[in-house]
């Protein structure tokens, strides 16, 4: 399953976290996941011969999110 849901209803992350925070081994936090298929507008994703969108130089939009748009200052 590779949608927005896959975090929680795959991975169960807002379970974990919550048991760990309820165990006291984490701090409640709040958690963003970038889905990672950010591509340029103007360029066209490379590709790589095992995953589609992901070769080498493709995560440069990927980049640009994460440092400028998620990562707090």
């Amino acid at each position: 399953m590779k949608t927005r849901q896959a975090w929680t209803v795959q991975g169960k992350a807002n379970l974990i976290l919550d048991n760990l925070i309820a165990e006291k081994k984490a701090i409640p936090m709040i958690i963003v996941i970038e889905n990672g298929y950010a591509s340029k507008p103007t360029t066209t994703p490379p590709q790589s011969s095992n995953t589609p969108g992901r070769g080498a130089g493709g995560n440069s939009a990927f980049e640009e999110i994460m440092i400028k748009e998620i990562i707090p200052e």
